[in-house]
């Protein structure tokens, strides 16, 4: 973790120094839930080769197998740098297009066909994670939840992906997705993009996720963010040039943690 976002453990000593460096910016009042890994898990090997085997072939008849794999290449590549003019799924299907040689309608009917039709019939590699339902469900009474997932997918299939967490989309008051995104993790453009839209501070929020490279970027644009693991102790994680507090730990340690915030006297 450390080497992937250039974090660190924090010491006793300092995990104190940020904790009171960041007191007074704490205002939490909506949390930014992630997805993948968060609430929903996936057999990743599996439902990559399962998926390929089913989209693979359809992709082929607008060229060849090499074809396919570099538009394949091409849209996640597309994806990588945020836009300010074209969202998520306008530039992803482009990609697809050029790459395939085909119209950008022809490229958005396909893709879309196609995902509606094969992305169902994956359910079985994916599975809810242990606490987080029960942590839902607490947290719903105190606040706002938002979907912060990395907005690759249009709004249906991450509706599906809610549901296969067991899992009703209408907790949350609204969701990252590709048709509304201009960036994905771990841009902070991305982050900077739900404050935005959501009209809140960055300190209004807390990001819960599971990944420090995608997630915890949001600590440098001064969201305070939560790093779930397997953990029994609750530790304070330190980012070069973050602007917000950042801790690593449980749901029941993320839970204890908003519980005191709120016994400070804080929304």
């Amino acid at each position: 973790m450390a080497n992937a976002v250039n974090t660190k453990k924090a010491s006793s000593q300092k995990s104190s120094q940020i904790t009171k460096k960041f007191k007074e910016r704490l205002q939490i009042t909506h949390l930014l839930m992630d997805l993948d890994g968060t609430l929903v898990g996936a057999k990743d090997f599996p439902v990559t080769i399962d998926f390929l085997k089913r989209t693979l072939p359809e992709m082929k008849r607008h060229g060849t197998w090499l074809d396919t794999l570099r538009a394949v290449r091409a849209m996640h590549e597309e994806l990588q740098t945020p836009s300010k003019m074209f969202t998520n799924n306008v530039r992803a299907t482009r990609a697809f297009a050029d790459s395939m040689g085909i119209t950008f309608e022809k490229a958005d009917q396909f893709l879309t066909k196609t995902l509606t039709t094969h992305f169902p019939l994956l359910e079985r590699h994916f599975f809810p994670i242990p606490g987080a339902e029960k942590f839902l469900s607490w947290a719903k009474d105190y606040y706002p939840l938002i979907l912060a997932t990395n907005p690759v997918w249009k709004e249906d299939i991450v509706k599906l992906r809610i549901k296969w967490a067991n899992l009703d989309p209408l907790l949350f008051q609204s969701m990252t997705h590709s048709e509304k995104m201009h960036a994905c993790k771990p841009s902070a453009e991305y982050y900077r993009e739900i404050l935005e839209q959501e009209g809140l501070s960055p300190g209004q929020c807390m990001l819960i996720g599971n990944d420090p490279k995608k997630d915890l970027p949001a600590a440098l644009v001064g969201i305070p963010v939560f790093i779930l693991t397997n953990s029994k102790v609750m530790e304070q994680l330190v980012l070069k040039g973050q602007t917000a507090p950042a801790w690593a730990g449980s749901f029941l340690h993320v839970e204890s943690l908003l519980l005191s915030h709120h016994k400070n006297g804080r929304p």
